[in-house]
């Protein structure tokens, strides 16, 4: 668990680097706030809960069940089974040799043990559950990739489904992301802490108000207070409070709040003790029951870390009033933290450009297309074959990924100049040809130098030279 992110992980992470870098949740939230579907959003939140009461200020719990209300009705959650149709999947391999073997493997054992027990107790039947453990058993994991609430509400392309009502292709993380953003967004004393339950195999919130009356939004369709909770232990295991939960989130080993991560196995913590014992404390009064995973980590000693640098921005942003508050923040500071964000909202106002290319070459689909192309003539055709330029994120400032761009056909010059870079990298890894590759933005075009020629990455055509001045060089 680190402090300080390496920006690459910010850029595409998927469920893997998501375990090694728990904080990197703290960057996704805030990367939300920085976009205008967020407080769109927001804006019908705050309406719909206001209409609710009449006359008077709507409550916190109104406005935490409108936020629920909100991504129930308008996002998709997809199983893992969909997970792996419409996004692929992830080398396992790959990722042992990107981020350890002890880490990932950590992962998949969790992931495996929780898989299988949900079968046993009857919660997912087999069929939904076992074609995937075969195949992360056989070294290929559905591609969880976790990314802003633009990247998200894109998605739902992939679906086939266009009626306006669908917002959104979701998981658990992506949620947990989306619902803390737009609580961060209600009016102040609202929402006064928010915190994310986390393991591998699932992530949800748990937050109060200022008057400490708590929440816990398990998903998109499940949304807890505390007579509820008390209802489903009575329901779920006859008054078993630590079973009840146990059904639902055995798993659990992480708290993620604003200073950073509580990791419930290794100790480490980024949390000062009072934030811990509050968060402790509120935690053992919504469930009724000092929970046994927590238990265990309090009684192991602590290895201490300092705060995460993000957390003295998501405490000035709670409670926002606007996008151009959030703007306005991070525009005014250029610290590792603020460029954090940037990476995770995938600007090019970011100082330096070469995470995204960093990430861009590890990209799998990419890789995998390059092994089907004999020349970096045949990536050109598929760069021209791309006809649609519009940005998925609707910005020319902001990046996609070469295998977003590849899934949604659609994407920018620059968007095309990655996805062209990094394929055509693969083939002379391969071959030897077409030698060193480097993408180029201009002011309103982007070109790729492959060896001694030039592509025009908007239209694929070859030049002997960029038609216009250069502002930026990847390599």
């Amino acid at each position: 668990m680190t402090s300080t992110p390496h920006f690459k992980s910010l850029v595409a992470p998927n469920i893997f680097d998501a375990y090694a870098d728990p904080n990197l949740l703290l960057y996704l939230v805030a990367s939300n706030l920085l976009s205008p579907a967020t407080w769109d959003l927001s804006d019908k939140i705050q309406k719909r809960a206001a209409e609710a009461v009449g006359t008077g200020e709507p409550s916190s719990r109104s406005l935490v069940g409108e936020i629920q209300k909100i991504l129930d009705r308008n996002f998709q959650h997809l199983h893992v089974a969909q997970v792996a149709e419409l996004y692929g999947e992830i080398d396992i391999a790959q990722e042992r040799t990107r981020l350890g073997d002890e880490s990932v493997d950590a992962a998949l054992r969790q992931i495996l043990r929780t898989f299988e027990a949900r079968i046993r107790t009857g919660d997912i039947p087999p069929e939904a559950l076992q074609p995937a453990i075969d195949r992360m058993t056989g070294g290929r994991f559905p591609a969880y990739i976790y990314g802003n609430i633009d990247l998200v509400r894109a998605n739902r392309r992939l679906t086939g489904k266009s009626h306006a009502s669908v917002r959104g292709v979701t998981s658990c993380v992506d949620e947990t992301a989306i619902f803390a953003a737009l609580a961060m967004t209600m009016p102040q004393g609202s929402v006064a802490h928010i915190v994310a339950l986390s393991s591998p195999s699932h992530t949800s919130a748990f937050g109060w108000n200022a008057n400490g009356e708590p929440w816990w939004f398990y998903g998109k369709n499940r949304l807890y207070f505390p007579q509820d909770w008390r209802n489903w232990v009575t329901q779920a295991r006859s008054g078993d409070a630590q079973q009840a939960f146990d059904r639902l989130h055995e798993d659990m080993n992480r708290i993620i709040a604003v200073a950073g991560t509580f990791d419930l196995e290794s100790g480490e913590t980024n949390l000062p003790d009072d934030q811990l014992e509050e968060i402790v404390a509120r935690i053992d009064a919504f469930f009724g029951v000092r929970l046994r995973q927590v238990e265990f980590a309090l009684s192991r000693p602590r290895i201490r870390r300092p705060e995460d640098p993000l957390a003295r921005y998501l405490r000035a942003l709670l409670g926002a009033a606007s996008l151009e508050s959030v703007q306005r923040m991070l525009d005014d500071d250029d610290s590792e933290a603020s460029q954090g964000v940037l990476y995770a909202f995938r600007s090019t106002l970011v100082k330096d450009l070469r995470p995204y290319l960093a990430v861009a070459r590890q990209q799998p689909n990419s890789r995998r297309l390059a092994g089907t192309l004999s020349a970096v003539e045949d990536a050109i055709d598929v760069i021209r074959s791309i006809d649609d330029a519009a940005s998925i994120f609707g910005s020319r400032n902001r990046i996609a990924m070469p295998d977003e761009t590849l899934r949604f056909r659609s994407g920018t010059d620059r968007d095309k100049a990655l996805l062209l870079h990094v394929v055509a990298e693969h083939i002379g890894a391969r071959t030897g040809s077409p030698g060193p590759v480097t993408t180029l933005f201009g002011e309103s075009k982007s070109f790729v130098r492959l060896g001694d020629r030039y592509v025009d990455a908007g239209t694929g055509e070859l030049l002997a030279e960029p038609s216009e001045p250069i502002r930026i060089e990847l390599a």
